[in-house]
């Protein structure tokens, strides 16, 4: 038990560079355009795996294992499954809310 709540103490705060899903540390597995590139040396291709703007790259399993295959994974934002922005009128109400 103790191994499990050292795994989980930080939370699920890593986010899979393909398909933007929040994951525990242990979960998921650092990348780079180098990786990506040695499955795939397409531009498309990289911009695709790699569409979440972030210092370190992490893709989860479901997204590495795509990935490895050459394919784009189908929950990948990239395919349309972003979130439209958020309205600045809406960005102001959910900061009071949170506060």
């Amino acid at each position: 038990m103790k191994k499990f709540y050292q795994s989980i103490r930080c939370g699920p705060i890593f986010i899979c560079s393909c398909c933007g899903g929040l994951w525990y540390r242990d979960s998921v597995v650092e990348t780079s355009e180098d990786d990506i590139k040695a499955k795939k040396d397409n531009k498309e291709y990289i911009r695709t795996i790699l569409y979440v703007t972030q210092d370190t790259h992490y893709l989860c399993g479901t997204c590495k294992n795509a990935m490895k295959s050459g394919r784009v994974p189908t929950l990948a934002l990239a395919n349309g499954f972003n979130l439209p922005e958020i309205p600045e009128v809406l960005k102001v109400c959910f900061v009071i809310f949170v506060y």
